[in-house]
């Protein structure tokens, strides 16, 4: 099997279902980039040096798109945008969801008005008595003046198309994962806190040896091989990096589907 990466998400070129829905040029791209894939004279260092990258836990190949070339998301996901928060006072992350990027930004720019005096009185931070008139204006004073003890970071995320009857009203759990949170960490949305953690899990058991091989496994009895239930990975993982003071973390927190987004049928019609 061979995937399609590209800003949006993964386009699987295996699925009939997604085709009809790609522009010409897109698809001349894919079926070029498709054919030098499955030319089963070429070797795998050829395709590497071609660009093409192998994941042997489930032997697929993957390649960027060109920059510039559109796709549009999978007809079994609805695109979002995931807002992340960082406060000093009080010192806490929030993680918000999105149906656009500027509904995200007025979000962004609402808590940045409401927190302008109280960041604004802290030792070393140099704001005006009243922000800005101007929203973007304000959101960027606040935070070169609030420095790193402010943080926020705007993402695209896709979200999983949902029954059109209960999106509105449908909860989905969103999990970041990176060496932190807000700046860092790359967001995805699933439809149960189960297929997030198991997602973890996976990305855990890929690194697992930064955990067998820390100088704290005996200490937390890991073994060279990863638990197989996905919570106790998870944990096991975590409380190694804890303890060696690593930046790695995660977040897995759960949050309603915007209303804009129950207006998105399920399929194509």
């Amino acid at each position: 099997m061979v995937r399609i990466t590209h800003p949006a998400g993964v386009w699987d070129p295996a699925s009939d279902s997604n085709t009809p829905d790609l522009p010409k040029e897109a698809l001349d791209t894919v079926e070029r980039l498709l054919g030098e894939a499955l030319n089963f004279n070429v070797g795998d260092l050829e395709l590497e040096g071609a660009g093409w990258k192998r994941d042997d836990d489930d032997d697929t190949y993957a390649i960027a798109l060109p920059a510039g070339t559109f796709l549009p998301p999978p007809l079994d996901a609805v695109p979002a945008w995931v807002l992340s928060q960082h406060t000093v006072l009080p010192h806490r992350d929030t993680v918000s969801l999105h149906a656009t990027s500027a509904a995200a930004f007025d979000d962004l720019a609402a808590a940045v008005r409401d927190r302008w005096s109280l960041v604004g009185s802290l030792p070393g931070v140099d704001l005006p008595p009243r922000p800005p008139v101007d929203v973007h204006g304000m959101v960027e004073a606040f935070f070169a003046a609030a420095g790193p003890q402010e943080r926020f970071r705007l993402q695209p995320v896709l979200l999983p198309r949902l029954v059109a009857a209960a999106l509105a009203e449908t909860t989905v759990w969103v999990l970041l994962h990176g060496f932190n949170v807000i700046q860092d960490a790359e967001a995805a949305v699933f439809l149960s806190e189960k297929e997030a953690l198991s997602s973890l899990a996976e990305e855990v058991r890929k690194r697992w040896g930064y955990a067998s091989e820390s100088e704290h496994a005996a200490a937390y009895g890991v073994s060279d091989e990863p638990p197989e239930d996905d919570r106790a990975a998870v944990d096991l993982y975590f409380a190694v990096q804890r303890a060696e003071d690593s930046e790695e973390r995660y977040s897995i927190v759960d949050r309603q589907v915007p209303g804009p987004l129950a207006s998105i049928p399920t399929s194509s019609q």
